[in-house]
């Protein structure tokens, strides 16, 4: 119930929702280290695999903007480099 109320309030505060939810899938992990510490049972490697993946998707869609910004940056330099070249020859 808590953290279901510190959403709340960090919707109400105005961040982001796409942070909000990269944060809370951060229970995931702290769910893998409460099992280890708390029942000493290591999580299977598909377990960990899976809830890497969905850390890193959300990570990503929390960063959106600036993935896209770079690889467009990146992708207008390379074009620009490959007409250039090919118009000087």
């Amino acid at each position: 119930m808590c953290s279901y109320a510190c959403i709340v309030l960090a919707i109400w505060l105005l961040v982001p929702p796409s942070t909000v939810a990269a944060l809370r899938t951060l229970q995931i992990v702290l769910a893998f280290i409460a099992q280890v510490a708390i029942f000493g049972s290591i999580p299977a490697a598909l377990d960990v695999s899976g809830a890497i993946i969905i850390v890193v998707c959300a990570l990503a869609i929390t960063f959106e903007k600036k993935i896209t910004a770079t690889l467009e940056r990146s992708t207008a330099s390379c074009w620009q480099k490959v007409v250039t070249q090919r118009y000087t020859d």
